[in-house]
């Protein structure tokens, strides 16, 4: 393991949650890996799966349309834990992931999972926790792109971002017009009304939460009741 992000992996609450034994275990067992902007941490096909935590940064997570066009369909956010095993009898990556930014994160393979449960068979029924909340978020995705406007999604990722705290959102506008399903010119126009009412200021590729009160009272107009977190909430991040 790279010592450097160790003392970060216990901000992962899936991992903080774990019985004490098994904690100390998947820390020491696991790697800490840093990825420079735009490194592929895996590929959609690839044979070799297994758990990733957001440490620090983003990954953005691709996925295919029946053409083999790649789709950005999600970014992670420092605290996200996800993954997939073939323990449970499923096949190679359905997902791409590549870094959005410089991104701190902590890794754990098939074969890791496979050795650790062998003496802590607790991790079973964490493991299958998981995957469940991994599949209520993507419920929660579809819902809200079939419910909400591309407006009202880009203001929710936002503010999924905005309870990160510390960490900018690494993403151009063209990216989020490919994530959303929208224009650019409509982006960013969306995104210039935020900026004007100082919810948010931009860089170069990337975006900032200024005001995170204001972003949400914005959200709550656009949805006419309050916003409520799990409308966009990703499991296993705390919340600030």
């Amino acid at each position: 393991m790279e010592k450097g992000g160790a003392k970060e992996i216990p901000e992962l609450v899936w991992v903080a949650d774990l019985e004490t034994d098994l904690r100390e275990t998947l820390i020491d067992r696991g790697r800490v890996r840093d990825l420079p902007h735009g490194t592929w941490l895996w590929v959609e096909g690839d044979e070799e799966t297994g758990l990733v935590g957001v440490l620090e940064g983003a990954l953005e997570i691709h996925a295919s349309t029946p053409g083999d066009q790649q789709v950005l369909i999600s970014l992670m956010p420092p605290g996200s834990m996800f993954g997939q095993s073939k323990i449970f009898g499923g096949g190679p990556r359905l997902i791409t992931a590549v870094s959005a930014c410089p991104t701190k994160i902590f890794v754990v393979t098939d074969s890791v999972l496979k050795e650790i449960a062998a003496k802590h068979p607790e991790l079973w029924p964490r493991l299958t926790g998981l995957l469940y909340d991994q599949l209520r978020t993507m419920l929660r995705a579809l819902t809200a792109s079939i419910l909400h406007s591309p407006r009202t999604r880009l203001i929710g990722s936002l503010l999924v971002f905005s309870g990160m705290g510390r960490y900018p959102v690494p993403l151009s506008q063209e990216k989020f017009a490919e994530m959303l399903g929208a224009s650019r010119i409509a982006v960013n126009g969306w995104l210039k009304e935020l900026e004007a009412s100082g919810a948010i200021s931009r860089g170069y590729g990337e975006i900032h939460i200024a005001d995170p009160p204001r972003l949400e009272a914005i959200a709550s107009e656009t949805l006419n009741r309050p916003w409520d977190a799990q409308d966009t909430k990703l499991p296993h991040r705390h919340d600030q």
